[in-house]
């Protein structure tokens, strides 16, 4: 889209702050290739109400049925979800006694796969996934609202693995496989947190924030 196009659309929408104005910016940012493949349908499945104009989406019947579901488009918004759960519970981890620097580092790793979803990303995130999964070990029965912050930020680095079939052995960690990581990352942050009134938009905001981001069509793949 030329960059005048582009500034009549945004002028349109911010003038008149109507919904189709909106949606048909939306539409021409598509259409020119600038938004990631599906990202109309994510924004509606977030809520975005210009979007829902424009493509369906479910109604969500709970928070980790509705994190499960963006498994349809890839693995990277699952990973976007996981991390915005994680960012809410990580008081949790920094006030207590335990050393967070691994837990830190999982959450590293994660945020560096979605900018760069290669194969090397992957294992680094799966691996720190398992290192921050060690510190949640040590937590005790007694830290139990700790070490379920921690599986929270050990399950958004373990969803960067491309979905395979699980094993039964012991000594080999079980890869997450499609939505089950994201969706279990969100029951322990409620679990921490007590409820989905903090939680449940803010994990809307960052994979909305995600599907909208204007994207390079040099780099853009329908996985990522």
């Amino acid at each position: 889209m030329s960059d005048a196009r582009r500034r009549d659309h945004e002028r349109r929408a911010a003038g008149t702050g109507a919904l189709e104005d909106e949606a048909a910016r939306l539409q021409a940012l598509a259409r020119a290739g600038e938004l990631r493949p599906g990202a109309l349908e994510i924004a509606a499945y977030c809520g975005h109400e210009a979007a829902r104009l424009i493509a369906v989406a479910p109604a969500p019947t709970s928070l980790e049925y509705w994190v499960r579901g963006l498994e349809r488009w890839g693995t990277t918004p699952l990973v976007v979800a996981a991390l915005a759960a994680a960012a809410l519970v990580a008081p949790a981890w920094r006030e207590s006694p335990l050393d967070a620097d691994p837990v830190e580092r999982a959450l590293e790793a994660a945020r560096a796969w979605v900018a760069c979803p290669c194969r090397a990303h992957e294992d680094a995130a799966f691996a720190a996934g398992h290192a921050a999964d060690r510190v949640a070990d040590g937590a005790g029965p007694a830290a139990a609202r700790t070490r379920a912050a921690i599986q929270v930020a050990s399950y958004a680095a373990w969803s960067a693995r491309a979905p395979q079939p699980p094993t039964n052995d012991d000594d080999e960690p079980t890869p997450v496989t499609d939505g089950d990581g994201p969706a279990q990352a969100a029951a322990f942050a409620r679990e921490v947190l007590g409820s989905d009134e903090r939680l449940w938009p803010a994990v809307r905001r960052a994979v909305l924030a995600w599907a909208l981001d204007p994207v390079d069509r040099t780099t853009t793949s329908p996985g990522g």
